[in-house]
């Protein structure tokens, strides 16, 4: 059978499928040459342009492999003869904002790739990003977390709108086959790129798309699970989103205090949820830790018997139990390593995942800095050298903080939870919590219409 082509009304009831779209005078597109992503680039430019939207599409080049810096320059050449505006992201990997974090080089740069998206979005007035993702994408996801035994809403694979820091990103594709994307570009006649590292089984994805190459009723049996499982994840999210509004405080040093009881009451799937998702926020990792290894978590933390001094480590954070609250933490160990500002403008103001800082050089009441300084956590250090807004917090999460260490030892230490107008002697930060299941309880509006 001869794949079809998406057509606009297609893509037009795509896009009203993912509910209401904030208002911008521009919206995003990440596109890397590859049919799937370059069919969404060319259905939303005229999508937008018959909206009098402006249209950005943006290529992250990560330099992986040689040629990938052809590919981009072969990308741009495409959009321009369209007349659709289209920046290069190059990965500076030696510059990343998060290089700590990530198991493996594809976590790695996925982690890069969505931290340079958003940032060139967020520039360009942007706060919608369209990526594109279609059916096959979500079938691979639903079949690596059931080969991972996940349960329930694990199995509701991508959702259709995703909050990031400060972009929601969207996937209209997602009721479609990938067999349609190529169809629709041979139709606006193009030729995708094809990127190697598809075909390299090295990668998990890649071997699952070859297991489920050519059976398209396994396929369909997976996507057959996601829309109930999504309509369990947005159910379960609702009751985590009243759970969190009653049980939890976010302190603005960057760590959560929930309330023990409150987590001893609410049922295990409520309780896993909440620490998972408070896990993501404060670890600041691109994956939430395994169930298993959560559910492990709760039962710790509902648990009787001695209690000073206990504690656990998971994802990147330090879990301690107190008689009456569980304070979750950043572990000290896990924060990403010093790094020098002058490589700064390549990762934007973030910095671990979970702060954001203003560029430093522009601060005001901080002396002249040059590119020896670097931002990096406090580390230890004696309460009694702290200013009293920082002592009061406990030691792991002072010893997270971000500072600024000049080449010969001196000091710019953090204002908390302010405005971007530094105080003398110190620099403004804001903890971000960035992963997306402990983003909407914390202000994050969106409310699609459909979950697929």
């Amino acid at each position: 059978m001869v794949a079809v082509p998406v057509m606009d009304a297609d893509f037009a009831a795509a896009m009203d499928r993912l509910g209401p779209i904030p208002a911008a005078p521009v919206i995003a597109v990440a596109v890397s040459g590859g049919a799937d992503s370059l069919a969404l680039t060319l259905l939303a430019d005229r999508w937008a342009r018959a909206r009098r939207i402006g249209l950005l599409a943006l290529t992250v080049d990560h330099r992986l492999r040689p040629g990938s810096s052809a590919e981009a320059s072969r990308v741009h050449a495409m959009l321009s003869r369209r007349g659709i505006a289209h920046r290069v992201l190059v990965w500076q990997r030696d510059a990343r904002p998060d290089s700590a974090i990530g198991g493996g080089v594809q976590s790695k740069a996925r982690t890069a790739r969505y931290g340079l998206l958003q940032d060139a979005a967020r520039i360009a007035g942007a706060i919608v990003l369209l990526v594109g993702h279609t059916a096959d994408d979500q079938a691979e996801t639903v079949a690596m977390r059931a080969r991972r035994q996940s349960r329930g809403a694990g199995l509701a694979g991508m959702a259709a709108v995703h909050p990031l820091d400060h972009v929601l990103v969207c996937r209209p594709l997602l009721r479609y086959a990938r067999e349609r994307m190529a169809a629709t570009v041979a139709a606006f006649g193009l030729r995708p790129i094809d990127d190697p590292s598809n075909a390299d089984r090295r990668f998990e994805r890649v071997r699952t798309r070859a297991r489920l190459a050519g059976r398209p009723e396994r396929s369909r049996s997976l996507l057959a699970r996601v829309r109930p499982a999504a309509h369990a994840r947005r159910s379960l999210e609702t009751r985590v989103a009243a759970l969190m509004v009653s049980a939890v405080t976010l302190s603005p040093a960057g760590y959560a205090v929930v309330d023990r009881s409150a987590l001893q009451s609410a049922g295990d799937a409520e309780a896993a949820a909440l620490l998972q998702g408070l896990l993501g926020a404060i670890g600041a990792g691109p994956y939430p830790p395994a169930r298993a290894a959560v559910d492990r978590l709760v039962h710790w933390c509902g648990a009787e018997g001695r209690l000073q001094g206990c504690g656990q480590t998971l994802a990147g954070c330090l879990v301690r139990r107190r008689r009456r609250e569980i304070v979750v933490m950043r572990e000290p160990a896990a924060v990403t390593p010093p790094r020098p500002i002058g490589l700064w403008s390549h990762g934007g103001p973030r910095w671990d995942g979970r702060w954001w800082l203003p560029l430093p050089k522009g601060s005001p009441g901080v002396a002249e800095l040059s590119e020896e300084w670097t931002v990096e956590a406090l580390g230890p250090h004696r309460k009694a050298t702290l200013p009293a807004d920082l002592a009061g917090f406990p030691a792991p999460a002072r010893q997270a903080l971000p500072v600024l260490r000049g080449p010969d030892g001196s000091l710019v230490l953090p204002v908390l939870g302010g405005d971007d107008t530094a105080s003398e002697g110190r620099l403004p930060v804001r903890f971000i919590p960035q992963h997306p299941a402990a983003r909407g309880p914390f202000g994050v509006v969106s409310s699609p219409k459909e979950l697929i």
